[in-house]
């Protein structure tokens, strides 16, 4: 064995075990999940929390105009996820085999290397350039680390951002947009 691992053997049936109760180093965060819909949620697309299916969240795809689709952005589809079955979802950390040259406007020249993408809030489930601003939501979904037609990488990290009365230290009531 190795540090934290062990065998037991008894009568003759070997068992390996690990006593090890930490990780040193995790990649990505990914969580099986549920596609409740009739239809099948593809891969690469922004989806929230909109229940649960026994003891897996089930979700729908995201949009950034209101907050019932938004505020529980919960990562990007990593592989396609069939009507009424579960699927990948990473929170955080890289998804590969993307093409993240549409996303290019310069395309098939230059790269959006390190921009930062967004939450749509005009299409289900997919990301932007384009930085939201009220009255739509703002929900940056992470970074595109490769630019290509088929092997880009984008690494995943939801950051939703806060209407006025959520934050900590804000009492605002009765507000009105354009206040």
């Amino acid at each position: 064995g190795g540090y934290g691992i062990g065998v037991t053997n008894v009568s003759g049936a070997h068992t390996v075990y690990s006593t090890l109760t930490t990780v040193n180093e995790a990649y990505a965060l990914v969580t099986t999940v549920f596609n409740r819909t009739s239809n099948p949620i593809p891969k690469f697309t922004v989806v929230y929390i909109s229940g649960g299916q026994g003891d897996l969240p089930t979700v729908r795809a995201a949009i950034a105009n209101g907050e019932p689709t938004s505020s529980k952005t919960f990562g990007i589809t990593e592989e396609i996820i069939p009507a009424m079955d579960t699927g990948r979802v990473v929170s955080y950390g890289n998804i590969t085999g993307l093409n993240t040259d549409q996303y290019n406007p310069t395309a098939p020249h230059g790269d959006i290397n390190g921009r930062v993408m967004y939450l749509s809030p005009t299409v289900s489930g997919a990301i932007t350039l384009t930085k939201p601003y009220a009255p739509d939501h703002l929900v940056a979904v992470g970074t595109v680390i490769r630019t290509h037609q088929n092997e880009g990488v984008f690494n995943v990290r939801i950051q939703n951002g806060f209407e006025l009365e959520e934050l900590h230290n804000v009492a605002a009531t009765g507000a009105v947009s354009g206040q």
